[in-house]
């Protein structure tokens, strides 16, 4: 399952890196952006190998990657929500929900290394707790915020 995460993360940024304009390139930040699709992408496709040849270093690697190309957090889900409702660009919300579609890929990844890094059961078992209520608390501030935008659209 960790290798499904981490080819559709390779797979994601890849897109995401390539549909930039060229012009990205000329400009520090977007450079900056470019640069970043590629260590992604590049360390996605190493974490992936390495856990198809079961090599130690691949859940750390799986725990470092979810870390840097990040997981779902309450200013993620606003951001996403925010673009929502100010009625984007069909390409900007096919990116917006692609980065989604990345941070869940990364939460799983995790979750899974996390589960193979513990050596004992209890940790591990607390450690695997404290991601899900985290991950529940995120969707249902997703829930409550998606309704509040529902009635928000539908006072307008």
């Amino acid at each position: 399952m960790i290798i499904l995460a981490e080819s559709l993360t390779a797979l994601i940024y890849l897109y995401l890196g390539l549909s930039l304009p060229w012009s990205s390139w000329q400009t520090l930040t977007g450079t900056l952006r470019e640069l970043h699709f590629i260590v992604v992408f590049a360390a996605a496709i190493a974490t992936a190998w390495g856990t198809a040849r079961r090599r130690t270093w691949a859940t750390k690697g799986a725990v470092a990657l979810a870390a840097y190309a990040g997981l779902p957090n309450l200013a993620s889900i606003g951001s996403f929500l925010q673009a929502l409702g100010t009625d984007p660009p069909a390409p900007a919300l096919l990116s917006l929900t692609l980065v989604v579609i990345v941070t869940v890929a990364q939460l799983l990844a995790l979750v899974l290394a996390l589960r193979q890094l513990q050596a004992r059961p209890a940790p591990a078992l607390l450690s695997l707790t404290l991601v899900v209520i985290v991950t529940v608390a995120q969707l249902l501030a997703l829930v409550l915020a998606l309704r509040q935008l529902q009635a928000r659209q539908a006072a307008a």
